[in-house]
């Protein structure tokens, strides 16, 4: 996975809500036609109000009298996301998951490049039922935040 620091400053208006996730290992041409292996939305650059495919992490904010948000891996994971909020209203302090969960993805919810790298880590929700009671224990988005 590659390590690298990217930041992107985001300006919303007043009341503002929603989510936010990144693409991984994706391929566009001039017209922001192509595809994502992970984060895709229809093959689009910019989602414009589509949901990113699965798996992906996901930034979720909510502004208003008081600006709520948090990193959430319901979607699973496929890159660290943080929050630095600026300027907010409330008790604002950073969130997020910079670990590489990648690393840790048992085999059975893996997704992998078309040069065979871990991109991504699916949910246990994204598998048969059949097939979660044995990856349980070892997945890590089950545990976070969760302690046993």
């Amino acid at each position: 996975m590659d390590n690298s620091l990217f930041s992107y400053s985001l300006r919303v208006p007043a009341g503002w809500s929603g989510r936010i996730w990144g693409h991984h290992e994706c391929s566009f041409n001039a017209s922001g036609r192509g595809s994502c292996a992970t984060g895709d939305c229809g093959g689009s650059l910019y989602c414009n109000g589509l949901g990113g495919v699965s798996p992906a992490t996901l930034a979720e904010i909510t502004l208003g009298e008081e600006d709520f948000y948090d990193v959430s891996l319901v979607d699973g994971y496929n890159i660290a996301v943080s929050i630095t909020p600026f300027r907010g209203k409330g008790k604002c302090s950073r969130a997020g998951c910079i670990s590489d969960l990648n690393a840790m993805c048992p085999a059975g919810l893996q997704v992998k490049s078309h040069d065979n790298k871990v991109v991504a880590c699916k949910t246990l929700g994204e598998l048969p039922p059949r097939a979660t009671k044995a990856l349980r224990p070892m997945n890590p988005l089950t545990t976070i935040g969760n302690p046993r």
